[in-house]
């Protein structure tokens, strides 16, 4: 059976095996750090084999193993292997953290709020699944009409953003020099038009306009890699969510902050939302603990910090948008990211 052989796979990896008392399902578990990292391999080719409530009594058998050694803090990954992924997506209790394996075309389907690796195995389950075949797969599920399973492993909304960025700046750039000072004036971030004159459309259109190629390939360089993984990780709607209303809140900072300064100033660019994604990606990694894919807080904060200081000591750069957008995405990631992990109460077993 194939759980088997993955059991031993990852027991040569230094994961423990874990025997049910039951066919259908096997574990393998690693301490790290005083945390225990368990995964849960159910075996069900024809999806019904088992229940919710089955999948949370093995659930609780397994984790009381350890709950009952005194070890407190427990991350669980159950695993289906199945040759109708399109039946299971409701069937693991509510909270757990879950991936299919599709025993028909021997691929790892990851649903959109399902976290994208779990201690590093993802890779390794792969090669092993597909002989070989390293290509990794993170992005939505859905099923067609036909009832065939689809799989989106790029962010459909980050590319659809990066595409109007870039159109919005073509046609710009292909107008006269008066109309591109025109569209800057009535799209750019202004305090005075939008307090004054309730030009609110501002805090939306200044995220589409860019001041020039490098400032725009600078800006959509960042998107494309970590906003086609965010969108990955929180879903498109979340996504969209987080961009726009890092985008709004960073403008609203710059303006409040130039106003105690008696300031007026004019400011372009998507790099508010981009650091409020930022922002998002670095709450979500101090959530999973410094864990998500091949991003780390080390990584991340670095980059961050040299973001900040070239923008500090260069000329004509909002830096207020910037911190705004990165602390709103901080927030953010708090409110929109779903951690999969059961909330434990004292004496559970």
């Amino acid at each position: 059976m194939i759980i088997e052989a993955v059991t031993q796979y990852f027991a040569e990896r230094g994961l423990t095996p874990l025997r049910g008392n039951e066919e259908g399902f096997l574990a393998n578990y690693i301490h790290r750090d005083q945390e225990v990292y368990i995964l849960i391999h159910f075996y069900m080719p024809e999806g019904n084999e088992f229940t919710t409530s089955r999948i949370w009594q093995v659930h609780q058998h397994v984790t009381s193993h350890f709950y009952l050694k005194g070890v407190t803090d427990v991350h669980v990954l159950h695993i289906f292997y199945t040759r109708h992924p399109e039946l299971l997506h409701h069937i693991c209790p509510e909270g757990e953290a879950f991936w299919l394996m599709d025993m028909n075309i021997n691929r790892l389907i990851l649903f959109e709020d399902q976290p994208a690796d779990f201690i590093g195995i993802r890779e390794d389950l792969e090669n092993f699944i597909l002989g070989g075949y390293t290509r990794p797969y993170s992005g939505n599920f859905q099923q067609s009409a036909s009832g065939n399973v689809k799989r989106n492993s790029i962010g459909i909304c980050n590319t659809i953003l990066v595409a109007v960025n870039i159109l919005v700046f073509l046609v710009v750039s292909l107008l006269s020099q008066y109309a591109q000072n025109m569209i800057t004036w009535y799209g750019a971030l202004y305090g005075p038009a939008i307090i004054d004159n309730h030009e609110y459309y501002r805090l939306i259109t200044y995220m589409f306009l860019h001041g020039g190629m490098e400032h725009l390939f600078n800006n959509m360089l960042v998107l494309v890699f970590i906003g086609n993984q965010m969108e990955l990780m929180l879903g498109k709607w979340k996504y969209l969510i987080l961009y726009f209303a890092s985008g709004i809140i960073a403008g609203t900072v710059s303006i409040v902050y130039n106003m105690i300064g008696n300031t007026d100033v004019l400011s372009i660019g998507a790099s508010g939302a981009i650091f409020g994604v930022i922002g998002a990606m670095l709450g979500i990694l101090i959530i999973n603990k410094g864990r998500t894919e091949d991003v780390t807080v080390r990584r991340l904060l670095l980059f961050i910090v040299l973001s900040i200081y070239s923008g500090v000591t260069s000329q004509g750069i909002d830096n207020a948008a910037h911190v705004g957008g990165l602390l709103a995405g901080v927030i953010l990631a708090v409110i929109l990211y779903r951690r999969h992990r059961r909330q434990r109460t004292e004496g559970e077993s």
